[in-house]
């Protein structure tokens, strides 16, 4: 799972060329969406790769039954470019039968690998998104950035969910562009627009199961305190911000849930990515909670009173 076109389709090719006979499969493709349908693939198929089957009316239940079906001879490799546990079409929980692996846009450290001048520069001009990254010049990262973002609202939203209001949902989209960093109020926001509280955190909840934000929630003790603070939110492309200070504090955040993602789903290490808030105003911008500082309350509270005293650097 990841954002659209951070290299999930690239990737997983590049994988099958480990396989004998694999198979790359897109429900968008109506060919290929026949051939999902009816299962038409030879018996020496070693891998197939379904790209987009979330779209696809009870998708759950059908991987489910190829994988119980095909476990001895098959593997199986799902893509989506939307969180595919929050698709309107869920189905089947497939517990048990796969394990999930988060693509993120490329990091600093992985540049410090590449022979990319400037990467840091780079990075926070074009955001991590390979196809900009890699352009050209600035201008050809940017009209990639306006079809990009309007393929999203337009067509991929259209598929995830009914919108009735769509000059709305794209006003509270670039709000949300200036909120970066700050305590989110979809109070203020409806005020603003128009619309109802609900209306906009529905919108929200969308563009974070289509993965153009994510959202960060206050730490707390109680979940239900956590959840009923207000919540910041960050883009994936970070490059949309354009106040300066936002952008870095996005792309310092990005990268903090990247390697937060990698080690769950590589090692099944669970962190979570908060930030502290006090009373009297008193903030970190971000902090990461383990299992353990969650468990033990008094350790918690002093964990976050010393990291409160901290001056900033």
């Amino acid at each position: 799972m990841g954002p659209r076109q951070v290299g999930k389709t690239w990737l997983a090719k590049e994988i099958s060329k480990e396989y004998k006979n694999p198979l790359y499969l897109n429900y968008d493709n109506l060919k290929h969406r026949e051939i999902i349908k009816e299962q038409l693939w030879t018996v020496d198929v070693d891998l197939i790769i379904f790209d987009e089957i979330h779209k696809m009316p009870e998708w759950k239940n059908y991987i489910k039954g190829v994988f119980d079906s095909e476990n001895d001879k098959i593997k199986i490799l799902v893509t989506g470019s939307a969180k595919l546990n929050a698709h309107r079409r869920s189905g089947d929980s497939l517990a048990g039968r796969f394990y999930t692996h988060r693509l993120m846009p490329f990091s600093l450290s992985e540049l410090k690998e590449s022979n990319l001048s400037g990467e840091m520069n780079l990075l926070l001009r074009r955001s991590g998104f390979p196809e900009p990254l890699l352009a050209e010049n600035d201008l050809e990262a940017e009209r990639w950035r306006k079809n990009y973002v309007d393929s999203l609202l337009r067509k991929d939203i259209l598929d995830f969910s009914d919108i009735d209001n769509w000059l709305a949902m794209e006003q509270v989209f670039e709000i949300l562009k200036t909120k970066v960093g700050s305590p989110l109020s979809y109070n203020n926001i409806a005020r603003d627009i128009g619309i109802s509280p609900m209306t906009v955190k529905r919108y929200v909840e969308i563009f974070e199961a289509l993965y153009l934000i994510f959202i960060i929630r206050p730490h707390s003790t109680k979940i239900s305190r956590s959840l009923s603070k207000a919540p910041k939110i960050y883009f994936f492309d970070y490059a949309l911000v354009t106040d300066p200070g936002g952008r870095l504090e996005n792309f310092v955040g990005l990268s903090l849930l990247k390697s937060l993602y990698l080690k769950e789903d590589s090692e099944g290490v669970e962190k979570k990515l908060t930030y502290l808030r006090t009373k009297e105003g008193k903030e970190v911008d971000f902090a990461i909670i383990t299992w353990f500082l969650t468990f033990n309350r008094t350790l918690t509270h002093k964990f976050i009173k010393n990291l409160i005293r901290c001056k900033p650097i």
